[in-house]
C-alpha cells in the first residue's frame, strides 16, 4: 500500500518502515504520509502485535513484521513542524475497521503537522478470503492507493 502511494506521489519518495526511517529523517520530508493497521479499532499495541506476531496469515503463512517501534511513539518523537502531513490505515471493513486514520490524524496535528486531505482507509480482506485470493488487499484497493497518493502530490 505504501509503495503504492509513494510511487504515484514522485520519484525520489521514500518508504520505509519506523525502524528504517527515523523521525529526525522524516522531519526533513516535504510531505510527511504515514501509514499503520487498525487493531481493534485503533493504531496497534504492544499487545496487539504480540497476537499478531503470534498467529501468521497470508500467502505463504508469512510472519507478520511487528519487532519495529510502534507508530504512536515514531509520531510522538517527530520534531515540532508545521511541515504538510497526510495518513492512511488498512482496515476491515466494518465497525471493527475504523480508528487508525483518526488516532495518526491526531498524532501528527499535536506534533504541529499541517494535514493536506482528509486521511484514506484501504480495505484488506478477512481472515477466510486470504487464502483464496493469494492477497491481503481486497480489490481495487491498490489502485485508489495510487489515485490517493497522485492527489497528495497535487496538494503538498
Amino acid at each position: 500500500m505504501a509503495r503504492a502511494i509513494a510511487e504515484s506521489i514522485g520519484p525520489g519518495t521514500r518508504v520505509g518502515s519506523t525502524q528504517e526511517i527515523t523521525p529526525d529523517v522524516a522531519a526533513s520530508a516535504t510531505l510527511l504520509v504515514v501509514g499503520a493497521p487498525v487493531h481493534a479499532m485503533t493504531l496497534p499495541t504492544v499487545r496487539s502485535l504480540d497476537s499478531v506476531g503470534a498467529h501468521p496469515i497470508g500467502p505463504g503463512e508469512v510472519p507478520a513484521e511487528v519487532g519495529h517501534p510502534l507508530m504512536r511513539d515514531w509520531v510522538a518523537e517527530l520534531p515540532y513542524s508545521d511541515a504538510p502531513a497526510a495518513a492512511f490505515d488498512t482496515r476491515i471493513s466494518g465497525l471493527v475497521g475504523r480508528g487508525g486514520v483518526s488516532a495518526l490524524e491526531r498524532l501528527l496535528k499535536a506534533r504541529g503537522r499541517r494535514l493536506i486531505d482528509r486521511g484514506a482507509g484501504f480495505v484488506v480482506i478477512n481472515r477466510r478470503e486470504i487464502h483464496q485470493t493469494a492477497s491481503l488487499l481486497r480489490e481495487g484497493e491498490l489502485a485508489r492507493a495510487s489515485a490517493w497518493g497522485a492527489r497528495l502530490a497535487t496538494l503538498r
